[in-house]
């Protein structure tokens, strides 16, 4: 219980019950991801991450930093992947993005070759994402419409490219 109130008390930018400033930093060393229900906003679009391999695109793993796998946020390899996703989708222009407003699944729009190819050179900052993706930013999902639509028939954009 006493580490929970430190916790919620180190969590807080300003307030009457000011914790030293070293333990508050070490909490966030301990801690980096303690809050990442409250810090996301609702209606942010979702984003997909598709890797190439042998012949079909396959949804890359994406985990919360939060979760178990990723050691509660102590890995860094899945925030180092949105953190690439973040600066290669920052280089594309808006106008590149592929739109799906029809309803089709996109799972079913994506193995289409004649989707427009985008090439860029790996950089150093790229260490995570090497290959053919298609970047995929979907609307979210309403909760009562959970069991009778998919997510993939949302209206989405998204992008092919190649990181080489």
């Amino acid at each position: 219980m006493f580490f929970g109130i430190i916790l919620l008390v180190g969590a807080m930018p300003k307030t009457p019950l000011m914790i030293n400033e070293n333990i508050k930093k070490n909490l966030s060393i301990v801690f980096p991801n303690r809050w990442p229900f409250f810090t996301k906003d609702p209606r942010e679009e979702y984003v997909y991450i598709f890797q190439k391999k042998s012949q079909k695109y396959m949804l890359h793993m994406n985990l919360p930093n939060s979760s178990i796998a990723n050691f509660y946020g102590m890995v860094n390899n899945q925030r180092a992947i949105g953190m690439e996703y973040g600066m290669i989708s920052s280089l594309i222009d808006e106008n590149l993005w592929y739109t799906n407003n029809t309803g089709k699944n996109l799972l079913k729009i994506i193995d289409n070759d004649t989707i427009k190819t985008i090439k860029l050179k790996r950089d150093i900052k790229y260490t995570e994402l090497n290959g053919e993706y298609i970047f995929a930013k979907i609307e979210p999902l309403p909760y009562l419409w959970r069991n009778k639509v998919n997510q993939f028939e949302m209206p989405s954009k998204f992008v092919k490219i190649i990181i080489k």
